[in-house]
């Protein structure tokens, strides 16, 4: 408890985020808007899930519209929690999420992997658009991004045209090869990425070929 009364009497009173920490690593933006809403915080502009490599860190970053907020919503913050966690409160300066592509289409957004652009990392995972990204991972590791829309396409995804869906391969930051891929899968709406990750959450790749050797995990980044 003294290490938040500290934070909160040293919060610099210009800053306009606060950082949160201790946050279920399964929670969503719903859940971090209902601690806003139960615990009356005011001038909350923008809700963040932070992340490392597209994994969530147990973190999450509240954006507020003026400065003024800033110490009544640290107060209000005190001894707040999240289903059973305990949420801790800091004032934060702005967070770092690397610079986001702006680069359009697959090629482009592939081209921001390989420049290490686009690496998962910070709120919202450093993409824009949130809750439209999917990351798939568990996938063969020689798996193209044509194979994989092709699957889907048997799997009776919607919406799988190229110029509908976007699906960008992530490569690992030690280039080391893997026998698992992970893919970006960019989708037209909040929906439909949900949507595919109850379709292939915990499902398998190609069971009838491959066995159970290849266990699909998916997930929405938010």
């Amino acid at each position: 408890m003294r290490f938040f009364t500290l934070q909160s009497e040293e919060a610099n009173e210009t800053r306009i985020h606060i950082q949160l920490r201790n946050v279920p690593r399964t929670a969503i933006p719903s859940d971090i808007r209902r601690l806003v809403s139960r615990t009356k915080l005011q001038g909350v502009a923008d809700v963040a899930v932070d992340y490392h490599r597209f994994s969530p860190t147990g973190r999450a970053y509240l954006t507020l519209t003026n400065s003024d907020y800033l110490r009544p919503n640290l107060t209000a913050l005190q001894k707040s929690h999240i289903s059973t966690f305990p949420i801790k409160a800091m004032s934060s300066s702005p967070p770092n999420n690397g610079p986001p592509s702006r680069m359009r289409g697959a090629k482009g957004r592939t081209e921001a992997v390989n420049r290490g652009i686009i690496t998962g990392n910070g709120p919202h995972g450093g993409m824009l658009n949130p809750s439209r990204n999917v990351v798939i991972w568990g996938l063969p590791g020689r798996l193209t991004r044509a194979q994989l829309r092709d699957f889907l396409k048997d799997c009776n995804v919607p919406d799988t045209d190229e110029s509908r869906m976007e699906i960008v391969k992530l490569h690992r930051t030690d280039d080391s090869f893997s026998i698992f891929s992970r893919h970006l899968v960019r989708l037209q709406s909040m929906a439909l990425a949900h949507h595919l990750v109850r379709l292939l959450h915990m499902t398998y790749f190609e069971e009838g070929k491959w066995g159970r050797q290849y266990q699909i995990r998916a997930r929405v980044i938010y």
